[in-house]
């Protein structure tokens, strides 16, 4: 067994200190080993899915069901981590200088009519996804127009290319917002 395996427990209970709850047939990862010179004869902490902490048990409590100890990586100060693989990497997936350059987008458009300024999570309380499809349509024909090498404004004035693509992402982000909310809070 190594760090980073999946383990089925074979003991009938966690043994973590806080709690003594059923824990035959759970399913975790083994995530460090554990200390010898703690009492207690256990050989591995494992995170169990369902659980927020982990627990303690020896080898023979634990049933190894993957074996993932090939995709830790190693570094030279002796540090591990699991692989990377498989994580989101939102590093690699978003351009700084595109959220950033959104962001601003958002912080310009803040102020509202009456002169009051909106809180930036504002569109978070919910807008209908309706109306976020047809401000998306009106930015996608602001970017097309734009590309294609017409002037274009709108009721803030002459549209740039930039700020209009920062409203498709605007309204995109929303109408998805809106989606995952509703999966989630079934």
């Amino acid at each position: 067994m190594k760090v980073g395996d999946r383990v089925k427990i074979l003991a009938g209970h966690y043994s973590d200190g806080t709690n003594w709850l059923e824990a035959l047939g759970k399913v975790g990862t083994i995530i460090a080993l554990y200390p010898p010179n703690l009492i207690g004869g256990y050989d591995w902490y494992v995170k169990i899915d369902e659980r927020e902490r982990d627990a303690a048990f020896s080898t023979y409590e634990l049933e190894v069901i993957a074996d993932n100890s090939a995709k830790v990586r190693g570094f030279e100060s002796g540090a591990t981590r699991d692989e990377s693989e498989s994580k989101l990497s939102y590093v690699n997936a978003l351009s700084p200088i595109a959220l950033q350059r959104y962001v601003e987008y958002i912080g310009k458009h803040r102020c509202q009519v009456d002169g009051n300024l909106r809180n930036w999570d504002n569109w978070k309380a919910g807008i209908p996804k309706d109306v976020y499809l047809d401000s998306l349509g009106r930015h996608f024909w602001a970017v097309w127009m734009i590309i294609q090498g017409f002037d274009v404004s709108d009721n803030h004035g002459p549209a740039t290319l930039q700020d209009s693509l920062c409203g498709i992402l605007f309204n995109a982000m929303g109408i998805l917002h809106e989606e995952e909310k509703e999966r989630l809070l079934k």
